[in-house]
This record gives structure tokens, sequence and C-alpha cells, in this order.
């Protein structure tokens, strides 16, 4: 029993800081894995099936993107390239499924 009244739960305004710092950490690595892929090759693929391969040039807070020397393809590569693009584009990041280093 002596055991069971020493453990005191934490006051509500540290619990809340300790919640508070998990957030931050998660968002701090999304943040983080993003500056690592500037001026590398990525791949994103959309809810819609289109995918792009291309260096990545700039992202914001919204998930648009910068991208050179890319291509737009439907689902896998094998349906044949929609579009190359060898100057930079510009991609809205609302459909934004999945992007990843090549």
């Amino acid at each position: 029993m002596s055991a069971e009244k020493e453990h005191k739960d934490p006051p509500v305004s540290e619990e809340r800081e300790l919640i508070d710092e998990v957030k931050n950490t998660s968002l701090i690595s999304i943040s983080a894995f993003l500056k690592q892929l500037k001026g590398k090759r990525v791949l994103v693929k959309f809810h819609s099936g289109v995918c792009y391969k291309g260096r990545l040039e700039s992202i914001d807070g919204f998930m648009n993107i910068s991208l050179t020397d890319a291509i737009e393809y439907y689902e896998n590569e094998d349906n044949g390239i929609l579009n190359k693009y060898e100057n930079e584009m510009f991609v809205r990041g609302y459909g934004i499924m999945h992007m990843s280093e090549l």
C-alpha cells in the first residue's frame, strides 16, 4: 500500500505540457523530413492516381511543391508518360497522398 500512496499523478498543467511536447515533436519531425527532401529526386502521388517524379525545389506549409526535371504519369510508369517538364513546375498540395525520396 505504501507504494500506491507514493505514486502521484502529475498536475494537469504538467500533463498538458507533456502532450504539447509530443505534438510539437511530431510536427518538427515532419517538417525536418520535408526539409531533407529539398534538392533531391522525389515521387509525389495524388489521390487521383496522378504521379510526379522530379527534383523538389521548394515546399510550403500547404504542401504546394515546385519540381524541376519532372515527369507526370498515371498510377505507374508502365501506363506511359503524360507530360515531361524540363523547367520548373508548380503542383498544388491539396490532393497529395504520398511523397517519398527516390
